[in-house]
Order: structure tokens, then C-alpha cells, then sequence
């Protein structure tokens, strides 16, 4: 089985509206990935890269779906290093509030999120915990909860046998228990 936390990634689409940044980081860009594959000597699914232009196959939000393996997958609805790091959003953006480009921006890069999340959302083994939070790896054992529990509760009951498929639906940047 797999349990990854803020790993479930797609190809980045920057901001370039007002305000917008840049990264040093790997360009997640869709026409970067082909040196990515090239330069890491990835390995692929073969499954995957048989159906689908291979360089995609490195992206979990192609890959899900040729993946057999249960994964219980632990993400943010706005994950703050794939939208600071490789999406070019003001690292403030947690904290804005009202109509903005960059809002609106976060805004619909949380409905993509969903929208990607949403096939392990659908009846099957898998387990999702997606939290409404401004946050990439800060999980924790009190932080965030939805239904009131944290993402090591709804994994342990996932790992034991429990369909746990738990997502905020209170909008963007809405969990209460997120961790500032």
C-alpha cells in the first residue's frame, strides 16, 4: 500500500497575474517533464507509459489511475508549496480573503485539486483525507480534522479495513483546525 502525504501533484500552471513570484525549484510546467524523465532516469509504470505520454506517468494525477497498489492519500485542497513553489502565488495567499486575481486564482487551482481527487473520492479501496487548508506537509496528529478527526485517525481506520474517503466541503481556506 501507499500513503502519501502532499503527493498528489499535476503539471503547474502559473500565476501571472499582479503580484505573482517565481521559484527555483524543478519547473512542474507540462513541457519541463520530459528532461525531468530524462534527467532523473525515471522509472515509470509501464502500464502508464504505454497509454499515455510517459513523461505524465511521473505525475500522480495521471498515474492514479493505472496504479493497483491502495493508496490513502493525504492532501491539502490548496497545498502551499505546490501553489508558492510552482504555481508562483504570493506565499500571503493563506491569508487573503475577498475577490482578487490571486484568490480567484487559489480559488480554482482548489476545484482542480478536487476535481483530480476526485476519481479515489469514487467507490473503491482507496482512502482520502483532503483538507481545506493552507498548509503542505503539516499534517498532524491534532491538525486538521474533518468530522472531528485528524488524518492519522482516518488513515489507522482506512489501514484497518474502513472505506474513509473524508473531504472539507466548506470552500477555500475554511477548516477551522488548520494549523497557521
Amino acid at each position: 500500500m501507499g500513503a502519501p502525504i502532499a503527493g498528489f501533484y499535476a503539471f503547474a500552471y502559473p500565476y501571472t497575474g499582479p503580484g505573482h513570484t517565481s521559484s527555483d525549484l524543478a519547473d512542474f510546467r507540462e513541457a519541463a517533464w520530459p528532461g525531468h524523465v530524462e534527467l532523473w532516469n525515471s522509472s515509470l509504470d509501464s502500464s502508464c507509459a504505454a497509454a499515455l505520454p510517459a513523461y505524465r506517468c511521473m505525475l500522480s494525477n495521471y498515474s492514479y489511475d493505472y496504479i493497483s497498489t491502495p493508496v490513502f492519500i493525504t492532501e491539502a485542497l490548496t497545498d502551499m508549496v505546490q501553489l508558492t513553489a510552482h504555481d508562483w502565488v504570493p506565499t500571503d495567499s493563506g491569508s487573503r480573503q475577498g475577490a482578487t486575481p490571486v484568490s480567484n486564482y487559489v480559488s480554482d487551482w482548489s476545484a482542480n485539486m478536487s476535481a483530480g481527487l476526485s476519481r479515489a473520492m469514487a467507490p473503491g479501496s482507496n482512502g482520502v483525507f483532503a483538507a481545506a487548508c493552507w498548509i503542505h506537509t503539516g499534517f498532524s496528529a491534532t491538525s486538521p480534522l474533518i468530522g472531528g478527526r485528524s488524518y492519522i485517525q482516518a488513515f489507522t481506520r482506512w489501514f484497518l479495513g474502513d472505506t474513509v474517503k473524508v473531504q472539507d466541503s466548506c470552500g477555500i481556506l475554511c477548516n477551522p483546525s488548520c494549523a497557521h
